[in-house]
C-alpha cells in the first residue's frame, strides 16, 4: 500500500514538473517573439547634390550622424501616442545605412501610424504642428524636410520607409549672355555677373509650417539678393551661369521680378500670375544681348531629384519689363 502511494505521489511530481517547463518553455518563447517584433525605419530624400540640406548624399541617404525626429501614434488618432519626437540617428552610409533610436520600440498587432521630419529638434518648446522656417539665403539656410504619414505598422509590418519631401520651393535663375562684335569689340571678353535679386508677392521668405500635414503658414516677405562674383562660362558661343533661391511658397500666385547687374550694367524681368509650389524648382531661363533680357525658353516647374519630371508653367509669362544693358 505504501509503494503504491509512493508511486502516484512520484507521477504527479512528474506530471507538475512536465507542466513548469512547458509553461517556461512558452513564456520564454512569447518574450523572445515580442523582442524580435520592434519597430525600423529607413529614410532617404530624393535629391541632387545642389541641395542645401548639407547632409545629403547622391542617391538621396543621408550622410551618417543625421538626426530625423519620429512621431508614432495609434492609427488615426495622433493623441495616442507611441513615440514622441524621438530622435533617430543614421549609422553608415548608402544601403547599408541603418537609423537608430535610444529606445527600441515594440509592435503589436494593432496598426499604428509614424511621421518623421528633417532636421531635428529636442527643445522642450518644440512644437511639431509650429516649426518656424527662414529663408535668409546667406549659406545657412535650412532645408526643411518632413513625411507624410506612414500606416499600418504592426507586428505584421514593422518595417517603416520614410521618403522625405521638401517643404520649401526653390527659385532657379539661368542667364544666357549673348553680346555680338557690334556691342564689345573684343572677342575675348568674358561678362561679369556680378549682382543677382527676386523680389515679388509669389513667395514669402518667414513663417512655419504643420510637419504632419505640410501646412504653410507665411507670415512675411522681403526682397532676395546674392552676391556673385564670377565670369559667365562659355558655350556654343553664349556665356552661362545661374543662381537659386530657397523660399516659401504663397497660397495664392504672385509677381516675381528678377534683377541682374551683369558687367556693371542693371537689367531686370518680370513675370506676373506665377505660382511657386512646395518641394518643386521653379526655373527660369533668360537671355540677354544688345536688345533686351527676355525668356529664352518656357518657364518651367522641375523636381529637385535628378533626372526628375519638368512641366511647362503655365501662368501668363507675357508680361514683360525688360530693360536695354545700355541703360543704366
Amino acid at each position: 500500500m505504501k509503494k503504491y502511494q509512493l508511486s502516484i505521489i512520484n507521477c504527479q511530481l512528474s506530471i507538475a514538473i512536465v507542466i513548469a517547463l512547458m509553461t517556461m518553455t512558452a513564456a520564454c518563447t512569447s518574450n523572445s517573439d515580442a523582442e524580435q517584433v520592434e519597430m525600423t525605419i529607413s529614410a532617404t530624400v530624393g535629391i541632387d547634390d545642389e541641395t542645401r540640406a548639407g547632409q545629403v548624399l547622391p542617391g538621396g541617404y543621408f550622410d551618417s550622424g543625421t538626426q530625423v525626429g519620429v512621431f508614432v501614434t495609434g492609427q488615426g488618432n495622433t493623441a495616442d501616442i507611441k513615440q514622441n519626437n524621438v530622435v533617430y540617428t543614421s549609422s553608415g552610409e548608402m544601403t547599408a545605412q541603418k537609423w537608430i533610436a535610444p529606445s527600441r520600440l515594440v509592435l503589436t498587432d494593432q496598426p499604428w501610424q509614424a511621421m518623421a521630419y528633417f532636421p531635428y529638434d529636442g527643445s522642450p518648446s518644440f512644437d511639431v504642428t509650429n516649426i518656424p522656417l527662414t529663408c535668409p539665403n546667406d549659406g545657412t539656410d535650412i532645408d526643411n524636410l518632413y513625411t507624410s504619414w506612414k500606416t499600418n505598422i504592426s507586428k505584421a509590418r514593422p518595417n517603416v520607409r520614410f521618403i522625405l519631401q521638401h517643404i520649401k520651393a526653390k527659385i532657379r535663375v539661368q542667364t544666357n549672355v549673348k553680346f555680338s562684335t557690334a556691342y564689345n569689340e573684343d572677342v575675348t571678353h568674358k561678362p561679369q555677373w556680378t549682382a543677382a535679386a527676386i523680389e515679388g508677392t509669389c513667395y514669402a521668405t518667414s513663417g512655419h509650417y504643420n510637419a504632419q500635414t505640410g501646412e504653410i503658414v507665411t507670415t512675411g516677405t522681403n526682397g532676395l539678393s546674392s552676391v556673385i562674383d564670377e565670369e559667365l562660362t562659355e558655350a556654343f558661343g553664349t556665356h552661362y551661369a545661374y543662381t537659386e533661391w530657397l523660399v516659401l511658397p504663397t497660397a495664392s500666385p504672385g509677381t516675381l521680378t528678377i534683377r541682374l547687374t551683369i558687367d556693371g550694367k542693371p537689367v531686370k524681368y518680370s513675370l506676373d500670375n506665377i505660382q511657386l509650389r512646395s518641394g518643386l524648382c521653379t526655373e527660369v531661363s533668360l537671355l540677354l544681348d544688345e536688345q533686351s533680357l527676355r525668356l529664352s525658353s518656357q518657364v518651367l516647374y522641375a523636381d529637385w531629384e535628378s533626372g526628375g519630371t519638368t512641366t511647362t508653367y503655365d501662368g501668363d509669362t507675357g508680361l514683360m519689363e525688360p530693360t536695354n544693358p545700355n541703360d543704366n
